[in-house]
């Protein structure tokens, strides 16, 4: 029987009717592939990773936005169960990185209460949080977050002994002796990831975490608290610090290899996959080396987005890569 592969998809609390026909068609293929889906409700302290409103991305074009908040989580969840019937596990996404969050949210805690099943999943991003969940609702798959930044091997090998599967950063991708040594089958990677191969992520999460702690779940909020300069303005300062963060010998050489691959198939700026962090080709190495849980961003796309990065990226992945 041929390894399953599993694609977890944004947008499961609202956009359940397009994910479950995604599901069948993705069925009909008969392709060893399961489908399950992520998201988190406006509002909660527990939100991390993506703003509702990203400043100088959405003059161009409105950011979906989920319709669900704390004031509606009983029909957030009746979503998740329909989803569950329809045989979708769903994820829960916490991805604050802020060890001082309280645990004891309302909100959160009934999110956690009322999706506890073996189908389900949680992905976090802190100590908290985990101690949290792992005490009191274990039939969740635990993921850990990309949010929490692993870096040495020692990181991820602990990580995969704490969690059922962790989110990898996607410089990973690139390092396939280093992937040999880890557990593959708990890997993650994110595979339509547009974010700047080498970004500092910790800063936007730490950003992005204090505005949900703070409720900063509105445009005005959000364009207020959060600095161009950490992830989209790319400053001089932004430029300095990554130079300072990253060994400039690995990080060349990893970048010399996704240009190389990009020429070899023909690919121009123009061209979507070159906004990709991971490469098809390097996409292609990770699945022949063993690799079967992909992750795809998008919890904030618009709809024409949404068709187009994640389920036609999806479809066209599993079409002619597995």
């Amino acid at each position: 029987m041929a390894d399953m592969f599993t694609f977890t998809v944004p947008g499961g609390f609202w956009r359940t009717e397009e994910i479950i026909a995604l599901k069948r068609r993705i069925q009909a293929t008969g392709k060893p592939v399961r489908i399950q889906t992520y998201d988190t409700v406006q509002g909660l302290q527990w939100n991390g990773g993506r703003l509702t409103f990203t400043p100088g991305l959405v003059q161009k074009e409105q950011a979906a936005i989920c319709p669900f908040s704390a004031d509606s989580l009983p029909e957030a969840v009746e979503r998740v169960r329909y989803l569950n019937r329809e045989g979708i596990g769903f994820h829960l996404a916490f991805n604050n990185i802020l060890e001082s969050l309280d645990v004891e949210d309302e909100a959160g805690n009934y999110l956690l209460q009322n999706l506890h099943h073996e189908m389900n999943g949680v992905t976090i991003a802190t100590r908290a949080l985990w101690r949290h969940i792992t005490a009191n609702f274990p039939k969740f798959e635990r993921t850990a977050s990309i949010c929490f930044v692993l870096k040495g091997d020692e990181q991820y090998r602990k990580a995969c002994g704490e969690f059922e599967k962790v989110v990898a950063l996607p410089t990973m991708a690139y390092e396939p002796e280093r992937l040999r040594g880890l557990p593959l089958d708990q890997l993650v990677f994110i595979a339509n990831d547009e974010c700047y191969l080498f970004c500092l992520r910790k800063d936007h999460y730490a950003i992005v975490s204090r505005c949900s702690m703070s409720g900063n779940s509105t445009r005005s909020d959000q364009v207020m608290n959060f600095g161009r300069d950490v992830c989209l303005g790319k400053g001089t300062d932004y430029w300095e610090r990554t130079d300072k963060l990253f060994d400039q010998e690995w990080a060349g050489g990893i970048w010399r290899a996704r240009e190389q691959q990009l020429a070899e198939e023909g690919f121009t700026e123009k061209d979507h996959a070159y906004l990709l962090a991971i490469t098809p080709a390097t996409r292609r190495n990770l699945i022949q080396l063993g690799v079967r849980n992909f992750k795809l961003q998008g919890r904030e796309y618009n709809n024409a987005s949404y068709q187009g990065k994640v389920i036609e990226f999806l479809e066209r992945m599993v079409r002619d890569e597995i």
